[in-house]
């Protein structure tokens, strides 16, 4: 439901609106209505996975009103945007969301946003990650303070073979968690080689960290949230408190991250993308050569209206983390063991990298099925090797489709991994998109299965009735 922290952040875009209104900046706005139904009483795994975390896991329908501004498309020195989405959900009970408001300034190459974003659609919408391994859209947007670079900035004197972007952001998950108001920091770089050249190179680096809120656990209580120590989780290192032995010993937060490598080649008819991202939990994943992470490879053709117009492979791997000795235990040498990372799971922050009962990475990562007073805790399938395919489309050169399908083997956690050994799971779904001719709306429509041994044998269907236009 709607909270006062959230109602606030609305008057304030509100009162924008009416200021955009008022300069005569356009205004547009996207009304649509939505059914989706199965088979099984939970929805098939790709009518739900990347989609923001408004579809909720079961048969549901949903009405969504959406009010943006962009930033014109004007060079100017000083911009503005903004957007409100809020959404009606009718499942197992009704419900009111807000799955965006947002307010951005641009100034020159410098970009705010405040409030909750959701991130641009890459890959044409075929990828499992949407560009993040990390940060997917599989869960809503988290609301934060975001300072960046969004485009690529070449550097003083070198000129264009050498460019560079970034984020440094400051957010709150304010939804119902064991760590109540658990803050997120998230920082990212990449540096481009090769500027608009055939090819170039991408290198980059992830890092996110919940830190400070309130445990539901009295053993932690309240955890550490001043400057000091703030200054300590940005660098992952150990909190200046002695009481919390954990975060003092270790670090203060829970720390993921990982890299990032494009390769990109630039043809007159098509663009390729080679790329790759790894993960890490701390200092001993933090290796490029560790394993664990994907690698996927996307082609995009210039033709959009070709019966294919792009297409998408990856492969993922995380079964290794850090190996399979626990943490911890002392090796023969007198050192210690750091195995058993444990992806997207952690001790003290317990509902671990969730966000309204949904993963915020890869969705190929599942939550724990079952939760306490409406608390997930956590992941309960981080080692895993995935195969995931993805096309785009024309048909006739009217009717754009989507489709996607992954073959996962299934492996849970260290901890408890699944009863009986892996367990195998093919996922697909077909997405049609009918452009608004005749008739004065846009039409979606989508068939969806589960096939294997973890969600068992499902088929659904969706079907969406969506209006734009200009206030």
């Amino acid at each position: 439901m709607i909270n006062k922290k959230t109602l606030f952040l609305c008057v304030g875009i509100f009162l924008c609106s009416l200021s955009a209104i008022s300069q005569k900046k356009v205004v547009n706005f996207e009304s649509g209505m939505s059914s989706q139904i199965s088979s099984k009483s939970q929805l098939p795994f790709w009518l739900v996975s990347n989609k923001n975390g408004v579809i909720p896991d079961r048969n549901s329908g949903i009405m969504n009103l959406t009010l943006y501004s962009d930033f014109t498309s004007e060079k100017k020195t000083l911009d503005y945007a903004f957007g409100f989405e809020l959404a009606g959900v009718i499942s197992n009970q009704a419900d009111l969301i807000l799955p965006q408001v947002y307010a951005s300034l641009k100034w020159k190459g410098l970009l705010l946003d405040i409030g909750a974003k959701d991130a641009p659609v890459q890959f044409d919408g075929i990828s499992s990650t949407n560009g993040n391994l990390l940060y997917s859209g599989n869960a809503r947007s988290i609301p934060r303070i975001a300072l960046s670079i969004p485009n690529y900035l070449p550097l003083p004197v070198i000129g264009d073979w050498v460019s560079v972007k970034g984020l440094y952001s400051e957010g709150i998950m304010n939804d119902t968690r064991f760590v109540k108001n658990t803050r997120v920091h998230y920082k990212n770089v990449l540096v481009k080689f090769g500027g608009k050249r055939a090819f170039n190179f991408v290198l980059g680096f992830h890092h996110y960290s919940q830190w400070a809120g309130t445990s539901r656990d009295p053993k932690y209580g309240k955890l550490a949230s001043d400057f000091k120590n703030y200054i300590q989780m940005i660098q992952a290192k150990g909190g200046t408190d002695e009481s919390n032995y954990f975060e003092w010993e270790n670090s203060v937060g829970n720390h993921i991250g990982g890299w990032d490598f494009q390769l990109h080649y630039h043809a007159e008819k098509y663009d390729v993308e080679l790329y790759r991202q790894t993960i890490f939990e701390d200092h001993s994943g933090i290796y490029m050569t560790r394993p664990d992470g994907i690698t996927g490879l996307f082609v995009k053709f210039k033709d959009e209206n070709r019966w294919i117009s792009s297409l998408l492979y990856e492969n993922y791997y995380t079964k290794y983390q850090s190996g399979s000795t626990p943490g911890g235990a002392a090796k023969p040498d007198g050192g210690l063991y750091t195995g058993m990372d444990n992806f997207f799971n952690n001790g003290i922050y317990r509902s671990g990298w969730t966000y309204f009962g949904r993963t915020i990475g890869s969705p190929f990562f599942l939550t724990v099925p079952e939760s306490e007073d409406g608390i997930t805790l956590g992941i309960a399938n981080n080692r895993f090797i995935a195969h995931h395919f993805g096309l785009k489309g024309k048909l006739f050169h009217k009717l754009t489709y989507r489709a996607k399908c992954s073959y996962t083997q299934n492996w849970g956690t260290y901890g408890n991994p699944y009863k009986g050994g892996m367990k195998q799971q093919v996922s697909w779904i077909t997405e049609f998109d009918i452009p608004a001719s005749r008739i004065p709306f846009n039409i979606s429509f989508a068939i969806s299965g589960d096939h294997g041994d973890l969600l068992k044998h499902n088929i659904g269907l969706f079907i969406r009735i969506v209006k734009f236009g200009i206030l």
